[in-house]
């Protein structure tokens, strides 16, 4: 990407174990153009320009 765009993908599932658990995975990657003013946010860092980046998180998540 070369030009001030930003193209960004974000991928995210949950899956319930039982009435109480849920399983959850999330996919985020962020293509910044080289023209692109600022940063683009992806958690736990940013994205400045003309740079690629990519998180994968998986949890739990139990109520009580």
């Amino acid at each position: 990407v070369t030009d001030g765009k930003t193209k960004s993908l974000v991928l995210s599932n949950d899956y319930a174990l039982s009435k109480r658990t849920t399983l959850y995975a999330q996919f985020v990657y962020a293509d910044v153009g080289a023209n692109a003013s600022g940063a683009t946010q992806i958690s736990p860092g940013d994205v400045i320009a003309g740079e690629k980046g990519q998180i994968f998180g998986v949890g739990i998540k139990h109520d009580f």
